[in-house]
């Protein structure tokens, strides 16, 4: 059968229920399954439009309350400090440090100028010292 299973099969022949087969279904079963693209014909259909939108603006406000407040514009996107990193301002020496800003470079290139800024080597790597090299702000 290559895969397909006898339900598949036998959903695809399935036929569609006819109008004939859902006159037994009540008016009021119907109502709340009104199809919302219909056009309104009746003053009927209009109060049955109504008593469905004023439920489910009940139900929405009720619920409204539960659930999660978090949305895709405040929540963290592991993706967006990639493509838009803090500004400066907004940076601190503790999430640089955290961050593994800038811990040095070889100690072997070290040019003597640079000594102020250094606290000294450990492995083979210069040490910055980033209170002297960031900006006061």
């Amino acid at each position: 059968m290559h895969g397909r299973t006898p339900l598949a099969a036998a959903a695809r022949h399935a036929r569609l229920p006819t109008k004939a087969t859902t006159s037994h279904i009540s008016r009021r079963a119907m109502s709340s399954h009104i199809d919302p693209d219909a056009p309104l014909k009746t003053p009927e259909d209009w109060t049955a439009m109504q008593e469905s939108r004023a439920q489910y603006k009940s139900l929405v406000d009720h619920f409204s309350a539960f659930g999660s407040t978090q949305t895709r514009e405040n929540s963290f996107q592991p993706h967006h400090p990639l493509h838009r990193p803090p500004p400066p301002k907004d940076l601190t020496l503790s999430a640089l440090l955290a961050a593994g800003a800038h811990f040095g470079h070889s100690s072997s290139l070290l040019n003597p100028s640079f000594m102020p800024y250094a606290y000294g080597t450990r492995a083979g790597v210069t040490i910055i010292d980033l209170e002297r090299t960031l900006p006061a702000t």
